[in-house]
């Protein structure tokens, strides 16, 4: 299972700074309400993992070309932005949800 403390305390670390994923949650939402969501997301978690699964919108993504180096010929990688609540999970029960 994973604890409160652990979801708190991976919301307070979100950069407020990146982009939104799928769900259109800003990063700076996200741990600016930290106290008042952590019970809830706890809850969803450990539902989740109860269940082995994770709902379909946690495994949707953003993607975003990136160039390796700058070189005459364009050379992308692909960045994929999720959701942060799914990274919480991922970060709290090594599960990942692709």
């Amino acid at each position: 299972t994973i604890t409160e403390d652990q979801v708190c305390s991976k919301l307070l670390s979100i950069d407020p700074f990146k982009p939104a994923g799928p769900d259109n949650i800003h990063h700076i939402v996200l741990k600016e309400a930290a106290s008042e969501i952590t019970p809830l997301l706890t809850n969803f978690f450990n539902k989740s993992i109860q269940a082995g699964t994770i709902p379909s919108q946690g495994k949707l993504a953003h993607i975003n070309p990136n160039t390796k180096k700058a070189t005459r010929k364009a050379n992308y990688h692909p960045i994929s932005i999720t959701c942060d609540a799914c990274k919480v999970l991922e970060k709290n029960n090594k599960i990942h949800p692709h």
